[in-house]
């Protein structure tokens, strides 16, 4: 018992032709996606290096602004310390009576 099955070879290459146009469509929708994903990163990657880049300067110019306080503050200790050395020189001179200071 052998069963014949007659089919059209047209209608066999029409069916597997609208297979691949849905895959391909499949294919194309899932690109799509991937690239607006794609362009959203590449759009945060660009924010992230803009605002590292906000934060460097800040860092920068805080430093700067340390940095110029401390030098300020190494003025001021040495201008106290210079007093506070006269000032004990001057008190030993007048203790030991070194004559010209009153």
């Amino acid at each position: 018992m052998s069963t014949t099955i007659e089919v059209d070879l047209k209608d066999v290459l029409a069916k597997l032709d609208q297979k691949l146009d849905r895959i391909e469509q499949k294919f194309d929708h899932k690109f799509d996606r991937m690239e607006q994903k794609f362009d959203a990163l590449t759009k945060d990657v660009a924010d992230i290096k803009t605002e590292v880049k906000v934060l460097q300067e800040r860092q920068n110019a805080g430093q700067n602004a340390l940095e110029k306080r401390l030098d300020n503050l190494g003025f001021w200790l040495r201008s106290v310390g210079a007093g506070i050395v006269l000032s004990i020189l001057a008190i030993g001179l007048k203790v030991f009576g070194i004559t010209g200071i009153n």
